[in-house]
């Protein structure tokens, strides 16, 4: 790869990541901060009430969706030509099907509120809540709709707006509202029914905006190719969806304490956040490979796959570390009746961890006609991460899901390393990865040092440990060298930010 050629590839990494960075820092802030509250309001048993009636929403939600968010990314842009109405049919039959698919799925939940209060929860006093729910799967479908509306008509701003900024700002202003003048696991319900009222008011106008040459189809032409992609996009999602819910869904069924479901998912909340870097890094580095690959540009492709895994792996490192070794200051977060989740928290940071030592390879595969390849594992991953539940919950409970979640979080990215590496004959690795291992290393010797010898209680002293041993991280990496890629990159940051 050229000089000229890498500067520009890992520029557009950079500054494409550090923009859907920023862009998506507010909704995770917001969704975190949410979580805390409730955790915090709520207690352990209540919390894990709502994640795991929230996670049922989210997964009948995805069911009523059918892929249509995949769908409408892919055809919006693929119709606007200006020459047909076809974008016009996307956009009235995705909104059909999501419309009528949403509706009977909300009916179907609320009538069958007693059983699932009971299979899940063994809690019938929880049918209101679960009733309430149900009510907000059609309009927190619609919500989605239009935020997927705005994507596939590249109004990416609109679409960050609804799907990052107003629709988690409004869950955490409401729910807390409510929280606080004591209507506990009912308001925190109503609180997001209100949530995707206002979610859809918001939506509304958006398409509008996104939509301005919008005419109503006569005829359909494009029911087929639309319905037949997002049938198959509808089983990515779910795998996907399964994926993330199942430890805490099945874990639900074998317990018989919610409590137990609260503590897990706050350990499993706080370890998700070791993915926000490679995921924004990942939303830039998507449509960078799409056209190396189909260039067959395959040198430029390895560099900007290890490039990217090495800033991931570069970034995520230190607060993996404390993570790993203060985690029961960070689980009392949610509270002090949440210290208990501190092994799982321990476990599941390493699953992460790993897979994002694995690099963007899902992205990878995905981008380069190893789309068919990615669901067969992602269809596999789901299958062992059942498997596995299902053996070490009843005999290890909490901690067995996050054995199980783990491996299946890790694992599965190895394998799809290995067949990257088969059929392109690279790896996501090179020499300058290891200047942050060893970094890495020595920073977490130090950090154990800290918390054996010195008394390290809650969030706040933590924090204050958490900013020396960044510093001392970032030094090593320093002192072990840049790379010259990395320099331009700074560089070129700084350009940007003195030019405004």
């Amino acid at each position: 790869m050229s000089e000229d050629s890498t500067g520009e590839t890992t520029e557009d990494i950079a500054f494409g990541g550090g923009v859907t960075l920023v862009g998506t820092s507010f909704g995770k802030a917001a969704k975190f901060g949410l979580n805390v509250v409730l955790g915090q309001v709520l207690g352990p048993s209540y919390y894990g009430a709502y994640t795991v009636l929230y996670g049922v929403v989210s997964l009948l939600t995805d069911v009523s969706l059918f892929g249509m968010r995949d769908g409408l990314v892919r055809f919006l842009p693929k119709y606007d030509t200006g020459e047909n109405t076809r974008d016009s049919e996307v956009l009235v039959l995705s909104l059909g099907v999501t419309l009528g698919l949403s509706s009977a799925t909300a009916l179907l939940l609320y009538f069958s509120a007693p059983d699932v209060a009971a299979l899940l929860l063994d809690d019938l006093q929880v049918v209101r809540e679960v009733r309430v729910f149900a009510l907000a799967i059609p309009l927190y479908a619609i919500v989605l709709w239009g935020a997927a509306v705005a994507k596939g008509a590249e109004f990416t701003g609109y679409y960050t707006l609804v799907q990052h900024i107003i629709f988690p700002g409004l869950q955490l202003v409401l729910i807390s509202v409510l929280l606080t003048v004591g209507f506990e696991l009912w308001g925190a319900v109503y609180g997001f029914l209100l949530a995707c009222f206002g979610g859809v008011l918001s939506v509304s106008y958006i398409v509008v905006k996104c939509t301005p040459e919008f005419q109503f189809p006569e005829r359909f032409h494009v029911t087929k190719p639309l319905l037949s992609y997002s049938a198959v996009m509808l089983l990515v999602g779910l795998s996907a969806i399964l994926l993330s819910q199942t430890d805490k869904l099945m874990l639900a069924f074998f317990t018989d304490e919610s409590g137990i479901v609260g503590v897990y998912t706050a350990a499993s909340l706080l370890a998700a956040q070791l993915s926000i870097v490679l995921a924004s890094l990942n939303a830039a580095f998507a449509p960078r490979i799409s056209s190396l690959y189909t260039r067959d540009r395959t040198r430029d492709l390895s560099e900007y796959y290890r490039t990217v895994t090495r800033w991931a792996i570069t970034i995520t490192i230190p607060p993996f570390i404390l993570l790993v070794t203060f985690p029961e200051d960070f689980l009392v977060i949610f509270g002090d009746e949440f210290a208990s989740g501190q092994l799982p928290l321990v476990i599941l940071s390493a699953g992460y961890m790993t897979n994002i030592a694995t690099g963007p390879a899902g992205t990878f595969l995905r981008m380069t006609d190893g789309h068919r390849v990615e669901f067969a594992i992602v269809a596999f991953t789901v299958a062992s991460n059942l498997l596995l539940n299902a053996v070490l919950i009843p005999k290890y409970g909490a901690v067995g899901a996050a054995i199980a979640t783990g491996v299946s979080i890790g694992g599965s990215n190895v394998v799809r390393t290995g067949i990257i590496r088969g059929r392109f004959e690279f790896t996501p690795y090179s020499r300058p990865v290891f200047k942050p291992l060893l970094a890495g290393g020595i920073v977490g010797i130090l950090g154990l040092w800290i918390q054996r010898f010195y008394e390290v209680q809650g969030p706040l002293a933590a924090s204050s440990v958490a900013l020396p041993l960044c510093l001392v991280y970032g030094g090593i990496v320093v002192v072990l060298g840049l790379e010259p890629n990395d320099k331009e990159v700074l560089k070129s940051l700084y350009r940007r930010l003195i030019d405004g």
